[in-house]
């Protein structure tokens, strides 16, 4: 074939290429953009979103009253709140390299201030979400800027689905969560990836404590609970459903430690863990808690070993995929 036509089928590859590159924003300048809402016809019930500002602006339109319900925000690009080249050493730097950090206001971070609206992520992705345990605000335990109800969203009594979270650090005392310190409603195929440490209780990869449904949804990183009471590997605390979900977490902590849910008083069904634990599958069940063809064992691999489960439409099982163990389709 001549060298013209390898030239031109390669320019065709690249034109295709970037036609189908994901979109993604710049890095958060630190600001609020509430022009998306505010300047637009605000008795629409669909909003999108497509930079860190505006998505800044959510939480301050929230936290200062508008819960959005009956509206729905829709994702538009993948946001990065930091660089996340080193994030897996936040904490470790010095406080000076710290502080070029910019640190999140979580979206509902105070009950009577939640989001109630519906937020889906059509797929893309946050990251470099970051919370500082030393931030002196939060001595004054401010809502949102102090240690309480910490994630993306601090309270959600809403919809939050098709999202994931990544590169992120969360360190707080109490209801620290990747995606939610607090989930109320409804949680929907989203995942959480970074680190989250708590320092009093509900500490979870995905949310801190689940009083509503989780579904189809994952976590994998580090939890640690250096408080006294529930740290799990997706939830700390669970008084709802959590199903077809699991962690694959390496999860730490003191008293009702659990690789999934650190301590459950729901329900928790059709799921597994995977991590490393100090600890079982479900740290402590309570009252009327049920677990059900829930698992924490190497048998995962072999579809054969799990009952119950719809291999269908829910999960697939592929030694190449997620080291073998069941995912989520």
């Amino acid at each position: 074939m001549p060298l013209y036509i390898h030239l031109l089928i390669l320019l065709t590859l690249l034109q295709i290429a970037s036609c189908t590159k994901t979109p993604t924003s710049p890095i958060w300048n630190g600001k609020a953009d509430t022009s998306w809402y505010t300047t637009a016809d605000t008795s629409a019930t669909e909003f999108t979103i497509t930079t860190a500002e505006q998505l800044a602006g959510l939480a301050k339109l929230v936290n200062y009253g508008n819960d959005f319900k009956g509206k729905t925000i829709n994702l538009g690009a993948n946001i990065m709140l930091n660089d996340t080249t080193y994030w897996k050493y936040w904490g470790v730097f010095p406080v000076a390299e710290l502080s070029q950090l910019k640190e999140w206001t979580p979206i509902g971070y105070y009950f009577g201030l939640e989001f109630k609206g519906n937020f889906n992520g059509n797929g893309y992705i946050v990251s470099g979400l970051y919370k500082d345990k030393n931030n002196f605000l939060a001595y004054f335990d401010i809502g949102g800027d102090g240690l309480d109800y910490l994630g993306l969203f601090g309270i959600t009594n809403g919809l939050i689905e098709n999202l994931g979270v990544t590169a992120s650090r969360i360190e707080g005392q109490l209801n620290i969560g990747g995606l939610a310190g607090y989930n109320g409603v409804v949680i929907n195929k989203c995942y959480f990836i970074g680190k989250v440490i708590g320092y009093r209780e509900d500490m979870g990869g995905l949310v801190g404590g689940n009083g509503g449904i989780i579904n189809s949804s994952y976590s994998s990183g580090t939890v640690v609970g250096n408080g006294k009471f529930n740290t799990g590997g997706l939830a700390g605390y669970n008084s709802g459903t959590i199903s077809n979900s699991y962690s694959t977490s390496y999860v730490k902590g003191v008293y009702d430690v659990g690789g999934l849910v650190g301590s459950n008083y729901g329900t928790v069904e059709n799921s597994y863990f995977a991590g490393a634990v100090v600890g079982e599958l479900v740290g402590g069940n309570y009252k009327k808690g049920k677990v059900i063809n829930s698992y924490s064992k190497s048998e995962m691999k072999r579809k054969s070993a799990v009952t119950g489960w719809d291999f269908e439409n829910v999960w697939g099982i592929d030694s190449k995929i997620n080291n073998g163990y069941p995912y989520l389709r």
